[in-house]
């Protein structure tokens, strides 16, 4: 999970990164554990990754909001 830190926020180029996320929970909170990825919040291992927009998409979808954009 490299991000280039080097992109200014807010240019269109920050919204092409891609975001890392549980698959199980969509929660953001994603720590290397040294053997891989986990969820801080429930504990899976299952992490996923898409646009910005995309994860807007499915946490509406799981929570009826969304977590960004209005």
């Amino acid at each position: 999970m490299d991000i280039d830190k080097s992109i200014p926020i807010g240019s269109e180029e920050y919204n092409e990164e891609p975001v890392y996320f549980c698959a199980h929970c969509l929660s953001l909170a994603i720590k290397d554990v040294g053997i891989g990825y986990c969820c801080l919040d429930c504990g899976s291992t299952s992490i996923a990754h898409a646009s910005i927009e995309k994860y807007d998409e499915l946490h509406k979808a799981k929570y009826g909001k969304k977590k960004f954009y209005k």
